[in-house]
């Protein structure tokens, strides 16, 4: 595919961004542990740790800030640049209409065959979600997540086998 070269570069520099300042926000973290977040407001935590932990706690906001941006910028760009090349080429809306259909039926047989239910002992009970359509949403958003890391993988190595019993 040709990438434009401002394109190009630009993703490198968002990308070496958020590399950067994953490992600075690694590097300064602190002990982030789930515990030492509960025991904030005890009497026993001295205000420097109070001030670390907090001031590490504000790193990862912004950091899931930054996350969000990226994922909203991927999202415009994606419709965006499919719009164009829609229109550059009007001959792929048929096969663009069949992978969106097919990507339609994974979602709705995902959530048909989802379970509302967390088998016993599986997880933690003070880190259970509120509610049933919670556990829903999850456990098909894991289903096609599934799937759609399985299935491409079985295309890879069908063509592989295929490729193997033509060259016999």
């Amino acid at each position: 595919m040709n990438m434009p070269k401002f394109l190009k570069y630009l993703s490198y520099i968002v990308l070496g961004l958020s590399g950067v300042y994953f490992l600075y926000m690694m590097y300064l973290s602190g002990d982030l542990s789930l515990e030492n977040w509960n025991h904030l407001n005890s009497s026993e935590v001295t205000p420097e740790t109070k001030l670390k932990l907090t001031s590490s706690f504000l790193k990862i906001d912004i950091f899931l800030g930054w996350t969000y941006i990226l994922t909203g910028l991927t999202i415009v760009l994606t419709l965006v640049l499919t719009i164009i090349n829609m229109i550059r080429n009007p001959k792929n809306i048929m096969k663009m209409l069949v992978s969106l259909g097919l990507l339609v039926i994974v979602v709705v047989v995902a959530c048909l065959v989802a379970s509302p239910f967390i088998p016993a002992g599986a997880i933690d009970e003070k880190l259970l979600p509120s509610s049933d359509s919670i556990v829903k949403w999850i456990d098909a958003g894991l289903i096609i997540a599934y799937v759609l890391t399985t299935v491409p993988i079985l295309a890879i190595m069908a063509g592989g086998i295929m490729n193997f019993i033509k060259k016999r």
